[in-house]
C-alpha cells in the first residue's frame, strides 16, 4: 500500500476517534432549607466550556451508617438544573451533630463524561420574631445549630437578609448580624406599602453558607402601609408610584423606537417613489 494512502487512512481513523470522544463534565451542588420544613437539593449539570446540559439524568443520595441512600433521579431542564424536594424530616440529620453528606451523580453517555459532587451541610435554624419593643417594629432573629454532643447552640457571626415580596422578586428591606449567642434584632421600616388591611409577607434569608447552605423563614405582618394610607407616598420601585426617572426613561425609549419606524417608512416610502420616476423617465 502507498505510503500517503497509509497516512490518509491513519489520519481518518484517529480523526473519528477523537470526534468520538465523551466530553468533560462538572456540576453543582446547593442545599436549602425553608421554615416550611422542607429541603431542597439543586444539582446545575455543565459541559467543559460551562454550557448547560438538559435532558440528563441526575441521581441525588444522601449518607447514613456510612453507606449511600437514593433519594431519587431527576432529568436536568433547559437551564440544566435537576432539583429534587423533599420534606424535613430528622432521619436526614440523624447524627449527633446533625451533620449530613449529600451527593448527586450523573452516570454519563455516550456524548459526556460522568461526573459527582458532594455537599457536607450542618443543620441549622433560623428563627424569626417580629414583635413591637418600645413602640418599635422591631425582627429579633436567633441562628442555631447542634454541637457534637448534640446540645443545641448559638452561631456568631450569621449575616441574614430581610425581603418583602414584590411583583418582580423580593425587594431588600434590611440586614442583621448574629452575636456569640446567634441573636439579633434589627427595626424593620414603617413606610412600605402592604395589602388592604397592611398584610406583608416578611421573608429572612442565609445565602450559600460554608456550612448551613441556604436557610429561609418567613412571616405575616401587619406592618404594611395600607393604599388607603399611601396616597402621599413617595415614589419608588416597590410602590404603586413609580419613579419619574424610570417614566422619562420609558417614554424616551418608547419614542425613539416609534421614531426608528417612522423613518423606516418614509425611507421606504421615497425608494418606492424613486423607482417610480426611474421606470416614467426609462419610458
Amino acid at each position: 500500500m502507498k505510503p500517503y494512502l497509509l497516512i490518509l487512512i491513519s489520519f481518518c481513523f484517529f480523526g473519528f476517534n477523537l470526534m468520538a470522544q465523551e466530553l468533560e463534565t462538572e456540576m453543582e451542588l446547593s442545599y436549602s432549607k425553608s421554615s416550611l420544613d422542607s429541603v431542597i437539593l439543586s444539582a446545575i449539570l455543565l459541559d467543559e466550556d460551562g454550557e448547560k446540559l438538559s435532558g440528563m439524568d441526575v441521581e441525588f443520595f444522601y449518607s447514613k451508617m456510612d453507606s449511600l441512600i437514593s433519594l431519587g433521579q431527576i432529568t436536568t431542564n433547559q437551564d440544566g438544573e435537576a432539583i429534587i424536594s423533599m420534606s424535613y424530616t430528622p432521619v436526614l440529620f440523624s447524627s449527633t451533630d446533625r451533620r449530613v453528606e449529600f451527593k448527586a451523580e450523573f452516570k454519563g453517555n455516550d456524548e459526556y463524561y460522568e461526573t459527582e459532587v458532594s455537599l457536607e451541610i450542618q443543620d441549622a435554624i433560623l428563627r424569626m420574631t417580629p414583635e413591637i419593643i418600645d413602640s418599635v417594629s422591631t425582627l429579633s432573629f436567633q441562628l442555631t445549630t447542634w454541637d457534637e454532643e448534640g446540645e443545641e447552640i448559638g452561631v456568631e457571626d450569621g449575616e441574614i437578609y430581610i425581603f418583602v415580596p414584590r411583583l418582580f422578586g423580593l425587594l431588600p428591606t434590611g440586614d442583621a448580624w448574629t452575636d456569640e449567642d446567634g441573636q439579633d434584632a434589627v427595626k424593620f421600616p414603617t413606610d412600605i406599602p402592604g395589602g388592604n388591611l397592611g398584610e406583608l409577607m416578611i421573608i429572612a434569608k442565609i445565602e450559600d453558607h460554608e456550612s448551613f447552605g441556604n436557610l429561609e423563614t418567613s412571616q405575616m405582618t401587619s406592618w404594611g402601609v395600607p393604599p388607603s394610607e399611601n396616597e402621599g407616598e413617595v415614589r419608588a420601585l416597590w410602590s404603586s408610584k413609580p419613579p419619574l426617572w424610570m417614566i422619562v426613561t420609558f417614554v424616551i425609549l418608547m419614542s425613539a423606537v416609534w421614531l426608528h419606524y417612522l423613518y423606516i417608512l418614509i425611507k421606504l416610502r421615497q425608494i418606492n417613489t424613486d423607482g417610480k420616476n426611474e421606470e416614467k423617465l426609462i419610458l
